[in-house]
Order: C-alpha cells, then structure tokens, then sequence
C-alpha cells in the first residue's frame, strides 16, 4: 500500500463518540460505527486486493479480529478459503474490478461460528476511482442468501420446466406424465414418442439445417408471429429467468434479461419494454424500488409490471398492488398464468392490479 494510499484511510484508534471529538474524527467515527452495525459482510480492499477495513459482523462470524487480516491479500483470508474454485473465482474478480469493472456473483463461503459452516453470498466489488479516474480502493460486499437459494431449491424455480418439456413433447405427437408415492418415495417421469413410419422420417425430414416441429393448436409453447410487445424478465436466479424470457421468446415476444435492479434499469433505457417481470427478492435493490425506478425512466411511465416471486402472502399480493404492479404472481408458476398475465397487460393498460392475481389469504 503506497504512502499516498494510506493517507488517504484515516486510522480511527476507538469508535466511542466523545463530546470533544473533532466534526472530521466525529464524522469518521460515526463511519466505523456504521460499517459495524451492518448485518452483511462489508470490507475496504486497496487497488491491489489487500484488506484495509472489515465490518465487525464479518469478523465475529468467524471469530478472528481485523488485526488478523489487515493488509493481507483477501483470497487468502479465511472466509474463502472454501475450495481452490471460490478463491481462484475471487482472485479474478478482484482483478477485474482493479481494472474498473463493477464485479458481481453469488460464492460459498466459510460465514458462521465454528468455522466450518457455509454460507452463500452475493457478493460484489465495486472499484472506487480517484479524482483522475484511477481505481484506488475496491469495496466489497457480500449478502447472506443461503435461505433465499434454499427456498428456491424447495420451489423448483418458476415451475416451467416441466411446462416445457411437456410441450416439445406434445409437438411431436407424444404424451408426459409425472407420478410419485409420497414425499421421499422418489418421482416418476413417463415420456411417451410415436415411432415413424419405416422410410418416412428420412422423407420428411426438412432441407433446413434448423428442423422445427409443427406446433399444435394447444401447445402453450407454440410458435406464432412476432409480436409487438417487449418483454423485460428480471430475476437473480439465473436459470429461472432464462427459461421465462426463452418460453416468451418461443411465443413470438422480444425479450431481455437482467439478474439485479442495476443491470435491469441500464437494459431497460435501452430496450424500453413495455412489460417487465420482477423479481421481489432482489439484491441491492428489492422489486418494489426497483419498479419505481423503472416507471421514473423516459418512456416507461406506462410499462406494466408483473411480480414474479416466492412471496405469496395476503400482504405482499397489497404491497405490489401499492408499488404499481398489474399481476402479482407466485412461484412456482405455470406457463397458463403467464400466458394470461401477459395477454392482460397486453391488451389493458391500467396501473390496478388484477383481484384475480392476488394471493389468497394466509
């Protein structure tokens, strides 16, 4: 850490507020007692990746002090010490956002007492430049989802999948079906395929490189023409949002996607959708702000917003009808309720939420 670097970091020797404190060493008190109050894992890294603060939340967790990691390389502190992959997928981060890249993933770390409990996080770097533009410090965040990953484990994500599969099949004239015993007794799944005819599949093969089945009239994935809406889909849980925005794309839909509020807002100057599904349980900022700040930018004072999330409660159904939501949808979710989500907004522009889409009571 270069001399310059370290003038810059006042060393605050206590954190208990006295009447004869100075306003600068008032202010930069008040700034340790803040970074310490804070439940999630909140450090100070030096351009080069060296630990120069960490909140006292992160510290407890694992029971070492700051002492203990000030000014070493972050990769080889103990929280990411997990698996050669965390911390090698750390190191390239940090060397990114060194480079003036605002870094952003979900990682496993070691974050509960005893020191062999894991956690998972989204973390983040954010660099943070000088007056010429030179990255000076990177901060880092992390934020305990480990519940919210578990949840959407236990949900199956949106519930498409099977919605999906379901449809190829039935394209090509065959049948699925799903059958268990009981919880823990396993899950069955049958597919059923017509076998063509001896000679006939060659000749009616298609000269396309790219063969596409005919689409029957029930498929609710069927391919149709393309439409004029624009469609956002924002949801942190990557798999799930890629399979909603393909199943809408597959239906003639323009469609993006973004994985948090940031990347949603800068997509969605862009793109400017028409119709925009959030996720509630966002990082950095939840669904709710994140759908004013949508209708704040030039254009979409009218997009209609559809919740889609694990909250399903009588009261979260009220609060996105308060935040401008049309639909308030729950996972996981079938591609009917989609369907009908989006035909309405589509068709009806109107800031009321849809009775019919609220949760029904507890």
């Amino acid at each position: 850490m270069s001399s310059e670097e370290t003038a810059r970091l006042p060393v605050i020797l206590g954190t208990a507020l006295l009447p004869t404190d100075p306003a600068q060493v008032r202010r930069q008190k008040m700034a340790r007692i803040t970074l310490d109050s804070m439940v999630q894992f909140v450090g100070l890294l030096d351009a080069e990746g060296r630990v120069l603060e960490i909140n006292k939340v992160a510290l407890d967790a694992v029971g070492i002090t700051l002492a203990e990691v000030a000014g070493k390389p972050f990769w080889t502190t103990f929280w990411w010490q997990v698996s050669e992959a965390v911390n090698r997928e750390l190191r390239d981060s940090i060397a990114r956002a060194a480079a003036g890249e605002f870094v952003r993933w979900d990682a496993e770390i070691y974050g509960r007492a005893g020191r062999r409990e894991t956690i998972i996080i989204d973390a983040s770097l954010m660099p943070v430049r000088d007056e010429t533009g030179k990255v000076v410090f990177i901060c880092a965040e992390g934020r305990d989802i480990t519940e919210k990953k578990a949840q959407e484990r236990a949900q199956g994500g949106l519930g498409l999948g099977l919605s999906i599969v379901r449809s190829l099949v039935e394209r090509h004239g065959g049948s699925v079906s799903a059958h268990s015993d009981g919880p823990g007794k396993g899950s069955q799944f049958l597919v059923h395929l017509p076998l063509a005819e001896r000679g006939t599949a060659a000749a009616a093969a298609p000269t396309s490189s790219h063969r596409q089945a005919p689409a029957l009239p029930n498929s609710p994935l069927r391919a149709l023409p393309a439409r004029s809406e624009r469609i956002l889909v924002v949801d942190d849980n990557e798999d799930s949002a890629e399979m909603l925005a393909e199943a809408l794309g597959q239906k003639g839909y323009e469609t993006r996607v973004a994985h948090d509020a940031p990347s949603a807002l800068r997509i969605a100057a862009a793109f400017v959708p028409e119709i925009a599904f959030l996720d509630i349980g966002l990082p950095v900022m939840d669904g709710y702000e994140l759908a004013v700040h949508l209708r704040g930018l030039p254009g979409l004072e009218q997009i209609q917003l559809i919740a889609l999330t694990g909250y399903g409660r009588q009261e979260d159904g009220e609060k996105s009808q308060a935040a401008g939501f049309q639909h308030h949808l729950v996972k996981p979710v079938d591609m009917a309720a989609i369907d009908a989500a989006v035909s309405a907004n589509a068709t009806v522009r109107s800031p009321e939420l849809s009775a019919a889409a609220l949760p029904k009571g507890k």
